[in-house]
C-alpha cells in the first residue's frame, strides 16, 4: 500500500482516519507486471504461434483464473481493513479523581488515562498501565497462544540532582507493562479500592503497522527471479546457436510455422 491509500480527514473539530477505496485498476496492472506473468505471456505467445492452440487456452485460462483470485484476497483484505478503521468502542475516562467519562475509543488521544473493564476488552489504542495488573492475549501480533500477564509500570529511581524521574519510557523496552493496540484483555487484577488504570501512549498504530510494514525480501522470491534469469539466459543462448547454425548451412529460416 502507498501513503496515499490513507487520509485524514477532518469533520469539524474531529480529526479521524479514512482508508481510501479498493482500486482494482492499479492492483490488476500491479499483477500484470509480475516477472512470472509476464513470463507466462512470452510463453503463450510463442505457443499460440508454434500452433499449440488448447494448450495456450488452457494456460490462459489458468492464468485469469489465479489472477482473479489474487483480486479478490487484496479486496477481502482491504474490506477487512476499513472494517478495523471503523470499529469504534465505548472507554471510560478518567477526568480527575473519581470523575469519569464515557466515550468513544476514536475521541481518545495520548495522555488520556481510561479504565479497563473487570471483564476484558479488546484495546482500542496502545497505553501503558500505571495501576493494577492484566492478562492479555496477544496472539493477534505475536501468534502465541499462551496469555501474558501485564503488570504495573513502576516508579522509576529519582535522580539525585533534579529530584526527578531518570527512566524514559520505551515500549520496546517496557513491554511487560505496555497493552497493545487490538490485544484482548482477558481479566484484570486490581488492589483493595482501586480500578485498573491505563494511560494511551498513542492511537492508530496497528492499522499504520499493517498498512507500512516493513518490506520483506524472502529467499525464495530471489532464488525464483534468478532462475527466470537463468531461463532466460539459456534460452538466448540456444537460440542465437540455433540461428548462426542456420546461416552458416544456409538453411531458410521461418518465422512462423506454416499452418
Amino acid at each position: 500500500m502507498e501513503m496515499e491509500d490513507l487520509k485524514i480527514i477532518n469533520k469539524g473539530l474531529k480529526d479521524e482516519m479514512e482508508l481510501l477505496g479498493y482500486q482494482p485498476c492499479r492492483w490488476k496492472l500491479a499483477l500484470v507486471l509480475n516477472p512470472f506473468n509476464i513470463f507466462q505471456l512470452s510463453s503463450v505467445i510463442l505457443w499460440f504461434i508454434d500452433g499449440y492452440n488448447y494448450y495456450t487456452m488452457a494456460r490462459v485460462f489458468m492464468s485469469v483464473i489465479t489472477v482473479a483470485a489474487s483480486l479478490y484476497t487484496i479486496k477481502k483484505r482491504y474490506v477487512m481493513l476499513q472494517d478495523m478503521v471503523d470499529s469504534t468502542v465505548r472507554v471510560t475516562i478518567c477526568r480527575g479523581d473519581n470523575e469519569t467519562e464515557e466515550a468513544l475509543s476514536r475521541d481518545l488521544v495520548p495522555g488520556d488515562v481510561i479504565v479497563i473493564p473487570s471483564n476484558g476488552s479488546i484495546m482500542p489504542c496502545e497505553a501503558v498501565l500505571i495501576c493494577g495488573s492484566c492478562i492479555v492475549n496477544e496472539s493477534m501480533l505475536t501468534g502465541e497462544s499462551i496469555p501474558v500477564v501485564k503488570t504495573d509500570l513502576p516508579n522509576p529511581p529519582l535522580d539525585k540532582k533534579s529530584g526527578e524521574g531518570c527512566v524514559i519510557y520505551s515500549t520496546e523496552n517496557q513491554k511487560g507493562h505496555t497493552l497493545f493496540c487490538g490485544t484482548n484483555v482477558i481479566q484484570t487484577r486490581y488492589y483493595t479500592g482501586e480500578i485498573v488504570k491505563v494511560v494511551v501512549i498513542r492511537t492508530g498504530q496497528l492499522i499504520c503497522s499493517i498498512m507500512y510494514s516493513k518490506p520483506t525480501d524472502f529467499k525464495l522470491y530471489r532464488d525464483a527471479y534468478m532462475f527466470l534469469l537463468c531461463l532466460m539466459g539459456v534460452a538466448s543462448t540456444v537460440f542465437l546457436y540455433s540461428l548462426v547454425m542456420k546461416i552458416l548451412n544456409q538453411v531458410i529460416v521461418y518465422p512462423f510455422k506454416k499452418l
